[in-house]
């Protein structure tokens, strides 16, 4: 008898064909199933490969001696499309699985002074962040230290948060920003001085209605600015995140 324990996507499959056979009416979710893997899956696995190569063409003749540095990190390559691909077939929106493809061939490519750990870290770290927080990741491309304000959030196309009488950024968007702001920091992309009296007060919604950490200083670290490499359209750092 075999040791093997089954994947993750067998027991998937296991798990649909049970439902279907305890409830007959719920044959239909099998069969959308299986529709969805056969071709959905197969769909967006090949999408990622001719985003790749157009990612590639895209680099040659402007990167000079590409063809010796793809040939330095060959070994990367499984490992980092073995990642790619888990990314990718999971993700509903084609822009970003374009950007799953940039990222990993521009790692790949240009970026020789991280390992593949970090390299394969970074990938995955793009599956965890949202639209919101992309944009505002971008904010610090310039590597310079940035105290927030409105401007720095209506030129990334964020959008334009309010302001009370007091300069303080504040209102639902205000939230979803303090909100990348912190995740983008927890996860190692960000930094900032301390905040400076965080919530002035918090409504009988219970949602805080004034966000002075908003006003920090902060910066991207050189992860964040690895990714930001990663996901440019042009090859420097200060390049714009494409679509």
């Amino acid at each position: 008898m075999s040791d093997r324990k089954p994947t993750g996507w067998e027991i998937v499959k296991r798990g649909v064909r049970s439902v279907a056979a305890s409830f007959p009416l719920a044959a239909s979710l099998a069969q959308a199933w299986n529709e969805y893997e056969s071709h959905q899956w197969g769909e967006r696995v090949e999408e990622l490969f001719v985003n790749m190569r157009v990612e590639l063409e895209a680099l040659i003749g402007r990167v000079d001696g590409i063809e010796a540095k793809i040939d330095s990190v060959k070994e990367e390559f499984p490992s980092l499309v073995e990642t790619a691909v888990d990314c990718v077939r999971r993700e509903p929106a084609a822009d970003r699985r374009r950007l799953f493809a940039r990222c990993m061939v521009r790692l790949l490519v240009l970026e020789h002074d991280i390992g593949l750990s970090e390299k394969t870290a970074l990938i995955r770290e793009l599956d965890t962040l949202t639209d919101m927080d992309l944009k505002v990741l971008t904010v610090f491309s310039d590597k310079r230290g940035h105290q927030l304000v409105k401007e720095d959030w209506v030129s990334a196309g964020v959008g334009r948060p309010g302001l009370d009488q007091t300069g303080v950024l504040y209102g639902s968007l205000s939230y979803m920003l303090y909100g990348s702001l912190s995740k983008l920091e927890a996860r190692g992309l960000l930094a900032g001085t301390p905040v400076q009296g965080g919530v002035q007060y918090v409504g009988d919604d219970g949602i805080p209605k004034n966000w002075s950490g908003l006003q920090r200083t902060m910066w991207a670290l050189p992860r964040g600015l690895c990714l930001l490499r990663a996901l440019s359209e042009s090859d420097n750092t200060e390049g714009e995140m494409g679509p």
